[in-house]
């Protein structure tokens, strides 16, 4: 058992420990309310129209590629659908890559490309 000078150092230790977390916790819920998520590149009432396009993950290969030709503003030449997740080799920007599963659901984010 510590008596004496050697429990002095316990007790400031332990006693700061408690005040940290407490500032620290006070401090994260006024922080908090301030931040402001950053809107995506091309985004516009909370509608990215140039992609990447993460509402589509779970909905129809057919429902994912209409939401898309609507959303861009120059349109898109191709929309590929592909039930492998391998990339094409070449980059076309006027591409849209849409990674489906067995039963054409999308299961990852629609990109350009």
């Amino acid at each position: 058992m510590l008596t004496g000078k050697a429990a002095l150092p316990l007790v400031v230790l332990v006693g700061s420990l408690i005040a940290a977390t407490f500032y620290i916790k006070n401090r994260s819920t006024q922080v908090s309310g301030s931040i402001v998520p950053m809107p995506m590149i091309g985004e516009v009432n909370g509608v990215n129209r140039e992609g990447p396009w993460p509402e589509c993950v779970g909905l129809s290969f057919e429902e994912c590629s209409e939401r898309i030709d609507s959303y861009t503003k120059d349109g898109v030449e191709e929309i590929e659908m592909s039930f492998e997740r391998i990339k094409p080799n070449d980059f076309n920007p006027k591409r849209v890559v849409i990674f489906v599963d067995e039963d054409e659901i999308v299961t990852s984010i629609p990109h350009k490309g």
